[in-house]
């Protein structure tokens, strides 16, 4: 559509530091008139352009009327200062004496007063000269432009160069924002002048500024806005939480999905690339004070270990013979230990290394302790402090820092007992050799030549055993370890979310802030970490960055019916009523709006009753993740904080997609078609949420997602779609309804600007006993142990 467009050639002269004057002014007269107003400094005019004619001729009556006769009264009678470039100060160098008297004596330097006429600083002389000339004159027109409704200060034009942060890699993703109003991606370099009054100029890896003081300010906080939201959207920000419900002290182990008791709870939809097998899960593990180590995991399948990669075990399959063949007599739990201290004696006899394969049980034995099927290659070195002291079991400290001893005999016991403490390598080859073709006992003696050189007794502190104590021992508790782990984790997620909504502040789209129960898988890519046990505060540092070890929250809750039955039950969600049901379409497309453009992935809503596009969704990010696991429990959940980038739904092909889908009321079956060269639809998901109302202000939605089945008509354009018969699975979320009214804010953003709220009004930090994230995970935690016992009164 056309435009109207008028100019305005004024006789006055305009600077850019007088344009600065009025420029404020100006934009308020664009709002009034809704117009758009700019001046030629090339061509010295303004440019008035709306879309009609009657708004053009309105901001000229304003112009012409109230603001150049303000500086149409600066011009001198002969119509010569003011209406060109200011040439003063050749005029003050025209005043100065013409003639100098000649010297009679030596010739004399001369200086002419003032600075020497340089062509560099011209433009700085103009200006300095323009600036006096206007204080002078400003001192007999003091008055304000009250009609424009601005004040006409003096304001000088400044420069400011905006440095681009190193950790933006492409310039032109920074520099290129997503679509606008008329469906082209934005463009900052144009739009941000547009918007301030500034001349922004691309140098390398800057940008230059220019303009007046406030205008600059104004576009250099619209970058500063846009470079934090875009390196923020960039990378996810993603933290796990351990939680045990006691204060017993415990370590976690990672666990092969595969030998989890409970893995038919964890319930995943994976990618073309993924399988089961990739994964683990996080189980704790607790001190034995009978053996001062820590006992294998209750939630542990014993009995085989986890398949790793280029291992031989045909040699360690063979001392699993003898184990199998005299496992028919006896008490069950004395010959699995003595059975198991032989397999590791002849294991470190042989020099075979320990291994998780070493020893083969009966699945019917899967609670007894086998050190060796667990563990995996772990050294079993494992050290309890008190406080006072460090105990260390002495089977394991042998076994760690000992050499392979020779093989045992009678005569030898003593020698077995004392090792000799062997600093080289052919010295311990010759005496190993030599001990064993001696044929006589060990005599003492006090001959001090006689006695064997560098004899060390080795002695070991050691801990009372518990059972002379008590006849059934008791766990170890640790009286402070739920508040300092409470406290680990509340600053974890109060960081992560912070941080999350920090950066969302300046994003303009839908935000949302939700819980989701699940569980959290994790991807082990070393062996050190499953072949260890470790402490809560060693998961982020060590084992997450060190070992590249990441979790992954499962994308469903469940896909069993009767599972989504009882997490809606009253003994689930107790207290709680049903508010509402809903149901939409999700079209997953590519789409595009002209033939020249790539295909971009997209998702149109529709809703069930009025086919009628509600949203268009351009993207969705996980901006910030929390990942709570829930120590010896089925299901664990997530807190998110998600972004997506909305398009408008009036426009093509969008509005022609929704004129080709129809819906039968009756059975639900619908039927659409794909558009030549603009849109095409690869699947299409249908979601029923019930809305439950809980404790204020949190709501709970259960929904049910369907993969609809489709089916190309035959000799025809159209597909046919069946709700109700294709694959379906569950989510349970929770929402705080709080926070509904401030990120709606975020809808109408304009570019550059940041959202009104603040992350302490999302968050309620002022309140640390009721704030978002403590009420969060109270709740959710109430949830999951109500679960846990649901399920468990259902195994019974």
């Amino acid at each position: 559509m056309a435009k109207a467009n008028l100019k305005i050639y004024p006789l006055f002269f305009f600077t850019k530091k007088q344009y600065g004057e009025f420029f404020h002014g100006l934009k308020k007269l664009e709002e009034t008139t809704k117009t758009e107003i700019k001046y030629d400094f090339y061509e010295r005019c303004f440019d008035i352009t709306a879309d009609k004619q009657e708004s053009c001729l309105e901001a000229e009556t304003l112009i012409i009327q109230r603001l150049l006769p303000r500086y149409n009264e600066q011009i001198d009678k002969n119509y010569l200062h003011g209406t060109f470039e200011d040439l003063s100060m050749i005029n003050h160098a025209s005043q100065e004496p013409q003639h100098t008297p000649t010297p009679t004596h030596a010739l004399q330097q001369i200086t002419l007063p003032g600075k020497p006429l340089d062509i560099h600083n011209a433009d700085e002389h103009q200006y300095a000269d323009d600036e006096d000339d206007n204080v002078n004159e400003g001192n007999d027109d003091t008055r304000s432009n009250t009609d424009l409704d601005t004040e006409y200060g003096s304001e000088t034009v400044v420069v400011k160069t905006f440095n681009i942060s190193p950790q933006i890699r492409s310039l032109e993703d920074f520099l290129i924002g997503p679509l606008q109003h008329n469906m082209q991606n934005a463009d900052y370099m144009k739009l941000i002048p547009q918007m301030t009054g500034t001349a922004c100029t691309l140098n390398g890896r800057s940008i230059k500024i220019e303009g007046a003081m406030d205008d600059v300010k104004e576009a250099y906080q619209k970058f500063a806005v846009i470079q934090k939201t875009y390196i923020g959207l960039s990378k996810k920000t993603l933290v796990p939480c351990l939680h045990f419900h006691s204060n017993r002290v415990f370590r976690v182990y990672y666990c092969h999905l595969s030998t989890y008791r409970y893995n038919s709870y964890v319930q995943h939809h994976y990618e073309k690339f993924e399988k089961p097998g990739d994964y683990h899960v996080v189980l704790p593990v607790f001190l034995d004070e009978n053996t001062n180590e820590f006992g294998p995991p209750k939630d542990l399948i014993m009995g085989y270990s986890e398949p790793q990669p280029g291992r031989d075990y045909s040699r360690g399959a063979s001392l699993n013979q003898p184990m199998r063949q005299s496992s028919d007599s006896g008490n069950a739990l004395e010959k699995a230990m003595q059975l198991v201290q032989d397999a590791m004696r002849r294991s470190s006899i042989n020099s075979i290394p320990s291994s998780s394969n070493s020893a083969v049980v009966d699945p019917n034995d899967s609670d007894c302790f086998q050190p060796p099927l667990w563990g995996l290659d772990r050294d079993f070195n494992t050290v309890y402090n008190t406080g006072d002291s460090e105990y260390i079991a002495s089977d394991r400290l042998a076994q760690a820092f000992t050499p392979p001893p020779p093989v045992p005999t009678s005569k030898m016991s003593m020698l077995k007992d004392f090792p000799l403490l062997q600093t080289d390598l052919r010295r311990a080859a010759s005496s190993s050799s030599s001990s064993s073709k001696q044929s006589t006992e060990y005599k003492p003696s006090l001959s001090i030549g006689n006695s064997p050189k560098r004899r060390v007794l080795r002695i070991v502190p050691q801990k009372a055993s518990s059972g002379i104590l008590s006849p059934s021992p008791s766990p170890i508790y640790f009286t402070d370890q739920i508040n300092t782990i409470k406290n680990y984790n509340y600053n974890n997620i109060k960081t992560t979310l912070s941080k999350g909504l920090e950066t969302v502040r300046g994003f303009k789209g839908e935000i949302k802030l939700y819980a989701k129960i699940g569980k959290v898988m994790w991807t082990v890519k070393s062996p050190e970490v499953n072949g260890r046990i470790w402490e809560y505060n060693q998961i982020i540092d060590i084992v997450m960055r060190e070992y590249g070890t990441l979790p992954k929250f499962t994308n469903m809750t469940t896909k069993e019916e009767r599972i989504i039955n009882l997490l809606a039950s009253e003994e689930i969600i107790r207290d709680a009523h049903c508010h509402s049901k809903t149901a939409i379409y999700e079209f997953h497309c590519s789409a595009r709006n002209s033939p020249s453009l790539p295909y971009k992935p997209i998702v149109l809503h529709m809703n069930q009753g009025i086919i009628d596009v509600r949203k268009v969704v351009l993207g969705e990010q996980t901006v910030a993740e929390v990942d709570w696991v829930s120590l010896d429990r089925r299901y664990d959940f997530q807190l998110a904080l998600t972004a997506k980038h909305l398009a408008r739904c009036d426009v093509k092909p969008y509005t022609t997609f929704n004129k080709w889908v129809s819906v039968c009321p009756i059975t639900r079956h619908m039927s659409f078609e794909n558009i030549p060269n603009f849109l095409k639809v690869e699947y299409v998901i249908f979601k029923q949420t019930t809305r439950y109302t809980y404790t204020f202000p949190f709501v709970i939605d259960i929904i049910r997602v369907e993969k609809v089945p489709l089916k190309p008509v035959p000799n025809s354009r159209k597909i046919n779609a069946y709700p109700g018969s294709g694959d379906a699975w569950y989510d349970f979320e929770i929402h705080n309804t709080f926070n509904d009214a401030p990120f709606k804010s975020n809808l109408k953003l304009d570019i550059g600007c940041e959202a009104s709220w603040k992350v302490e009004d999302i968050l309620q930090s002022n309140d640390p006993a009721n704030d978002t994230i403590t009420n969060y995970v109270k709740n959710l935690i109430i949830f999951i142990e109500r679960i846990e016992s649901v399920l468990n009164k259902m195994s019974e």
